[in-house]
């Protein structure tokens, strides 16, 4: 049987972008631990034979064009979109570009 390595790039929003007074969040979540979770993943994915890097999409618009020339540098088989990269505006200090 071969392996094949996939390679997986985990995208959202920076953790130190979270607005952890947001009353909706639990109060123990910290950029902290926001990042042990990934971090884990990260760990979880390349136990499984992936290759796996992660890239924080900047709080501005801007970051969406760093997306777009990592994915052009270095394509991958798989974008994972972790669970703030909705830009929920109650908690995360971002900004969506306009549709225009």
């Amino acid at each position: 049987m071969r392996l094949v390595i996939t390679k997986v790039l985990i995208v959202g929003p920076d953790p130190a972008d979270v607005d952890f007074a947001d009353p909706s969040l639990p109060p123990e979540v910290t950029a902290e631990i926001i990042r042990n979770d990934i971090v884990k993943g990260e760990e979880d994915l390349r136990a499984a034979g992936h290759d796996v890097a992660t890239l924080y999409i900047p709080s501005d618009s801007a970051g969406l064009g760093g997306l777009a020339e990592r994915l052009a540098r270095e394509p991958v088989d798989c974008v994972l979109i972790g669970g703030g990269a909705g830009f929920r505006p109650a908690i995360c200090r971002c900004s969506r570009p306009s549709s225009t």
